[in-house]
């Protein structure tokens, strides 16, 4: 449902492994579910493949590949708003790849597309993990429109530095992107604070769709997406170990509400337009 003031949100939760087509059959399904009840359809983070860090250049594709070709058809065929949450793209000069985030509108063409600026790196229990060793980072940020919305877009760790979110505020925007594959061992403390963090500081809806189970790298996520209204209050979550779909409604009006009833946006001195 779009109107004037409101849209239906739907946010995909996945459990992607190394098998491509798997996941994007998956995906596929899971998207003609959710347009059934909306208009706006959010995928997580590495959605069509999440599998050893070596094998990522053989996957990647280039922007106006197949996989993209496939959801511009499916996204026309839907009259949706749809978020590819990453897809590995293919560097023109390296063995090193972009992991980018997509939007493709309601008549199938590519709106924006947004490459993941901080690139993860942490101890986990049983390894070191760096994305550096097989990605490159993006240099730009990302602003879209869905309906009436200015959208900030976001990738995972980007999560982690607050500056990006305050850019995106400070220019505008009303919703910010955070498809995510977000790993247990941090999301179980970190997770939602820092989304409802994000949500409060910037007076933002926050949509968040996370990858859950193990997967093709062996590497266990959280799970939990979220849906987050700009009070910071989770109006929708997902389970923590399986795919599901979650909905909820961003609504204009509740923004205005809540910036006039607590201007801290207008009020920042530090850091202003």
């Amino acid at each position: 449902m779009k109107s004037k003031h409101l849209i239906r949100t739907a946010v995909i939760q996945m459990e992607s492994q190394a098998d491509k087509q798997t996941n994007i059959d998956s995906a596929e399904k899971m998207i003609r579910k959710a347009a059934k009840q909306s208009g706006f359809i959010v995928l997580p983070e590495v959605f069509s493949y999440r599998g050893p860090q070596s094998t990522f250049f053989e996957q990647a594709e280039i922007m106006r590949g197949k996989t993209v070709l496939h959801f511009s058809k499916l996204a026309a065929s839907l009259k949706i708003d749809l978020v590819l949450g990453s897809m590995l793209e293919k560097h023109t000069r390296s063995k090193k790849c972009f992991n980018t985030s997509v939007h493709i509108g309601p008549s199938g063409k590519i709106l924006a597309t947004y490459r993941k600026m901080h690139l993860f790196e942490a101890q986990l229990p049983d390894r070191f993990v760096s994305e550096r060793i097989a990605l490159i980072e993006g240099k730009k940020t990302q602003i879209t429109s869905v309906g009436p919305f200015k959208v900030g877009m976001s990738i995972c760790y980007d999560l982690r530095f607050p500056e990006q979110y305050l850019k995106y505020a400070l220019r505008g925007a009303q919703i910010l992107l955070v498809p995510s594959a977000f790993t247990h061992h941090t999301g179980k403390d970190h997770w939602e604070i820092l989304l409802r963090s994000r949500a409060v500081e910037n007076q933002c809806y926050v949509i968040a769709p996370n990858q859950s189970g193990t997967g093709g790298n062996q590497i266990r996520m959280y799970g939990h997406s979220m849906i987050i209204d700009p009070w910071g209050r989770i109006l929708a979550e997902a389970d923590e170990n399986r795919p599901d779909i979650i909905y909820a409604d961003i609504n204009i009006e509740t923004i205005n509400e809540i910036r006039q009833t607590l201007p801290s946006l207008a009020n920042r001195s530090l850091y202003k337009k």
